[in-house]
């Protein structure tokens, strides 16, 4: 049998090719052939952390743990499993003692400003992520969970900054998009909210949710026969998106109708079996 400390260095070299089972499997030889090192466990969580496989990463960093109680990054990195398997306060409770002895730890400030977003408790979330910016934080994470935060509360000027600052570490975030399309349209700024609309859609033509984004913006700007193409793809997508009772019943949509009514706006007819019902009925001003 091979000295523990050359299982050591194969698990270390297969960890960092990203071969993780190889990696594990190493450890595992390492601890039977008498490692004293306590951070064989390092290398095990960090393999099960990757793999996803978050009950076992938990296991080996309770062990890591018992030998460095106070190391602020593995309690992230616990935190984020404790998060994924929707263990909410263990997640917060790691995150609460990452920063007590990291204090200048910026990404576990960011970290729990996702969490408490997650939580709709958007003003603490805030208050986090401004501490993590503060301390240098320049992860995407960050800006995602301020923007969505920031949107949810209707600070749509602020979550429209850190949406722009997201995308630029990741434009293909179809959800995120979407979202920073509304807060476009929020703001009034409706040419850049279909540009965000078309941009989703170029990634998921799929997906009804851009379309039916889309049609709004269209509609805000009396652009009605583009609505009404975006109103007929998205119920064909999803006709949930367009949800009608009638007598107390859910009716199925099949068919939609947009009319122009001149300055008082628009409507909307939803038809099924050739009666058409007005659904939704929106005016606008004289200036507009």
């Amino acid at each position: 049998m091979k000295h523990w400390k050359e299982y050591f260095n194969d698990a270390i070299e297969a960890l960092n090719k990203q071969q993780y089972a190889k990696s594990i499997d190493a450890t595992t030889s390492c601890i039977k052939a008498g490692c004293t090192d306590n951070t064989i466990y390092e290398i095990r969580f960090n393999c099960y952390h990757f793999l996803g496989q978050y009950d076992k990463c938990i296991i080996e960093c309770d062990k890591f743990l018992a030998g460095h109680e106070s190391n602020y990054k593995v309690r992230q990195i616990r935190a984020n499993c404790y998060y994924e398997k929707g263990n909410i306060k263990e997640a917060e409770d790691d995150l609460n003692r990452a920063i007590l002895d990291g204090p200048s730890n910026g990404l576990a400030y960011s970290n729990r400003g996702a969490l408490k977003g997650s939580q709709e408790r958007y003003e603490e979330a805030l208050i986090d992520f401004d501490k993590a910016e503060s301390l240098g934080c320049d992860d995407m994470t960050l800006y995602r969970g301020r923007a969505m935060s920031n949107f949810e509360l209707g600070n749509y000027l602020e979550s429209k900054r850190d949406f722009d600052r997201y995308l630029l570490f990741d434009d293909q975030d179809v959800a995120l998009i979407i979202t920073a399309g509304e807060a476009e349209c929020e703001l009034k700024n409706y040419d850049a909210g279909i540009k965000l609309y078309d941009k989703a859609i170029s990634l998921e033509p799929e997906i009804g949710e851009g379309y039916y984004r889309r049609m709004h913006a269209n509609l805000d700007q009396k652009n009605y026969e583009i609505a009404q193409t975006d109103a007929n793809i998205a119920l064909k997508l999803n006709a949930d998106y367009f949800p009608y009772e009638k007598d107390g019943k859910r009716v199925k949509i099949t068919s939609i109708v947009i009319e122009e009514t001149g300055k008082a706006g628009f409507n909307i007819m939803m038809n099924k079996n050739g009666i058409e019902d007005y659904f939704h009925e929106e005016d606008f001003d004289e200036d507009s």
